[in-house]
């Protein structure tokens, strides 16, 4: 009996923990700019390895956490509108691999700017 109950709490806790990261299908990003539909130069500079990468945007991040990939854009002064955008990433070594979803990420933040809080300690511009 107390087996049974243990059981129960267990694949309720389990079931309740997967449900609870599922992202919510209806939650939009909500950045600081949308540029959904604009054309603009994105340049992507790639990296054979973590180091490389680190060593390259050592000087360009407003912050010093450590990250997988990293993106700035530029607007233009007369109109306000984006006139390009860089993203460094390092080369993914599958298609399911963690830096992959950096290259999305860092892409998301070209079109909708900051979207997500921003690292303690971080410049923001």
């Amino acid at each position: 009996m107390l087996r049974d109950t243990l059981a129960k709490i267990i694949i309720g806790f389990t079931v309740l923990l997967l449900v609870s990261c599922e992202p919510s299908p209806n939650k939009k990003i909500s950045g600081t700019m949308d540029n959904s539909g604009v054309q603009f130069p994105v340049t992507v500079y790639t990296f054979q390895t973590q180091r490389e990468y680190d060593k390259a945007v050592k000087d360009i991040k407003t912050h010093n956490e450590p990250s997988l990939g990293y993106s700035r854009w530029w607007k233009s002064k007369e109109s306000g509108e984006m006139s390009r955008c860089e993203i460094y990433v390092v080369v993914p070594n599958s298609i399911d691999d963690d830096h992959m979803d950096t290259w999305g990420h860092e892409l998301a933040h070209c079109v909708y700017g900051r979207y997500h809080r921003e690292p303690v300690g971080a410049k923001v511009k």
